[in-house]
């Protein structure tokens, strides 16, 4: 094998590592443990490759859909919010500006 591929595996496999350790707070050893080795990296892959899923979706859908998206949702749920709601009563402004020091907060 040439030694940018041995290089490129052995950062893959360093880069698991890391991520074992950060996701389970454990050390392992590839060749001391070959079972949980291939559980750990297959979780590992399929992390990595749910990221790369998410990116490739983020690529095919630009921003300015997000926003025009969010303002029809907006819309509809203000739309639902005045449906057969009555107006709302405003509050008197006398009760807006009684300072607060003039209420009684004792009984």
């Amino acid at each position: 094998m040439s030694s940018i591929k041995e290089y490129y595996f052995e950062k893959q496999q360093e880069n698991c590592i890391a991520w074992i350790r950060e996701q389970y707070g454990i050390e392992i050893d590839p060749d001391e443990h070959p079972d949980a080795w291939e559980d750990l990296a297959g979780e590992y892959s399929a992390m990595l490759e749910a990221e790369e899923a998410e990116y490739q979706w983020l690529n095919r859908h630009t921003h300015s859909e997000f926003f025009l998206l969010f303002a029809n949702e907006l819309a509809t749920a203000s739309s639902l919010l005045n449906v057969g709601t009555p107006p709302s009563t405003p509050i008197p402004s006398a009760s807006l500006s009684t300072p607060i020091s003039s209420h009684s907060w004792r009984s």
